[in-house]
């Protein structure tokens, strides 16, 4: 009974939260409320970094494979490629939107069938999707950070260009090797396993 008592609370916190913030922005969209928008955000946060931390311990599994973490990025990924291609070719924006919405969806719930059958019950079930979908924006926004950082970096008085340029490449790296290192930390098999393995919740080559 506690279980599922937490369970709710849990979901509720993560479903919640972020929609209570833009309803009450949209309320007053003269002057956003940013207090409540930090507060969800750092709430989210708190509970993603709860699931890296019991990934680690593996209680839970996260990202079971480099299959899985594949296809997290296709998600992601998959329907801007889609997005881009069919704004060239001048497709109706409707259309455009269904054909991302649809890819998207498709592999939400390949991930989320696979996030299930590696998980031990409902609550890590949770746990494990939120943190899985939650960690793309997080190293996204790491090497986005790194990105912005690395083309502000001015070349110093008497800086050699070769130094300024290794200077603005490792800042770069640096944003990509943080979003590897926060996927390694919960990915509990460093191996690729056939997709029909992976929907099947098998973590074996």
């Amino acid at each position: 009974m506690r279980k599922i008592f937490a369970t709710i609370i849990f979901t509720l916190s993560i479903l919640i939260l972020p929609t209570s913030s833009f309803a009450i922005t949209q309320q007053n969209t003269s002057e956003p409320n940013y207090l409540l928008w930090f507060i969800s955000t750092v709430v989210l946060l708190i509970i993603a970094a709860y699931g890296i931390y019991k990934s680690n311990k593996r209680e839970i599994t996260v990202f079971a494979n480099y299959t899985d973490v594949g296809f997290v990025i296709a998600s992601v990924l998959l329907p801007v490629v889609f997005f881009v291609i069919m704004h060239w070719l001048n497709v109706s924006p409707n259309i455009t939107l269904y054909v991302c919405i649809a890819a998207f969806a498709i592999f939400l719930v390949a991930i989320a069938k696979a996030t299930f059958l590696y998980n031990n019950n409902i609550q890590d079930f949770i746990l494990a999707f939120y943190t899985k979908m939650f960690i793309p924006f997080i190293a996204i926004t790491c090497i986005i950070i790194a990105l912005i950082i690395s083309m502000a970096l001015k070349r110093e008085k008497y800086e050699r260009r070769t130094k300024h340029s290794q200077r603005v490449t490792g800042t770069a790296l640096a944003g990509f090797t943080s979003a590897f290192l926060i996927i390694t930390l919960v990915l509990h098999n460093d191996k690729f396993v056939s997709i029909s393995d992976y929907l099947s919740g098998k973590n074996e080559v």
